[in-house]
């Protein structure tokens, strides 16, 4: 028995043997025979990956405050242009972290797999 979803079975099939090995404790019903052996109010949540994330929040801060640091140390030798670009690349960057941090805290501890293939997505592509 498989999950309602609105991509075409082999795709389905395929993106669900992509993403078997980077989550090993996935226990859906669309993976497998198809018996769900958890109980009602068992988590199946990654601890490493949940650990991960609860370091990246925690190291976050200071990252971002040495950036702005240096960025602070070396605005001034900067021609004006460049001055707008990197401003912008480390504000842009700040909002994508926070924005796959919270994704990877929700889809995490809710078990949500496609949140948690979006926070992926925007781990590779950053």
């Amino acid at each position: 028995m498989s999950l309602y979803s609105s991509l075409p079975h082999n795709i389905s099939q395929n993106l669900t043997n992509f993403t078997g090995p980077l989550f090993i404790s996935n226990k859906t019903r669309d993976r497998g025979n198809g018996r769900n052996n958890i109980s009602a109010n068992e988590m199946v949540s990654s601890l490493p990956f949940q650990m991960t994330l609860y370091f990246n929040v925690f190291f976050f801060p200071f990252w971002w405050t040495s950036e702005v640091t240096m960025l602070q140390l070396k605005y001034s030798l900067l021609p004006e242009y460049y001055q707008w670009l990197l401003l912008m690349a480390v504000i842009i960057l700040a909002l994508i972290e926070c924005v796959r941090l919270v994704l990877g805290y929700v889809g995490n501890l809710q078990e949500k797999v496609s949140i948690l293939e979006m926070n992926i997505t925007i781990d590779i592509g950053v």
